[in-house]
């Protein structure tokens, strides 16, 4: 399914998904509608930091910049559980859900306190019970 994807692809369109991992490049694919995957790309491209994976599913950290921008999503909990479904599948692991809070306070302009809140929330929301 890449393949042909790729093969389809405008050639400026190709060289963003060269630069890309390529299973992040499947799963925003597959995981994607085309529009949606073009701004991913465009996103990763301006911002290689965003290239990176946050779950086993393929999606990358472009996808919360697009939430935010595109889904007006506005706490670590939709992104998380709606925008991204990062979530779905159990909890991601301190270190993504980090990176992820990270991504989102840059773009909606939390403090500290606000994204450690945040994470605390979700963090609660994820984790199995002793």
């Amino acid at each position: 399914m890449l393949r042909t994807a790729v093969r389809r692809a405008p050639e400026d369109v190709r060289f963003r998904w060269a630069t890309l991992a390529h299973e992040a490049a499947q799963g925003i694919v597959e995981g994607s509608k085309l529009p949606e995957a073009y701004k991913l790309l465009d996103i990763s491209r301006r911002h290689p930091e965003y290239g990176e994976m946050i779950c086993e599913d393929g999606q990358i950290l472009a996808s919360v910049i697009y939430a935010v921008q595109n889904e007006s999503a506005r706490t670590l909990e939709d992104i998380v559980m709606r925008r991204t479904g990062v979530g779905n599948i159990g909890h991601p692991g301190q270190n993504r859900l980090e990176k992820i809070a990270a991504a989102a306070q840059k773009e909606l302009g939390w403090d500290n306190e606000r994204m450690t809140e945040e994470v605390a929330r979700v963090d609660r929301l994820l984790r199995l019970p002793e």
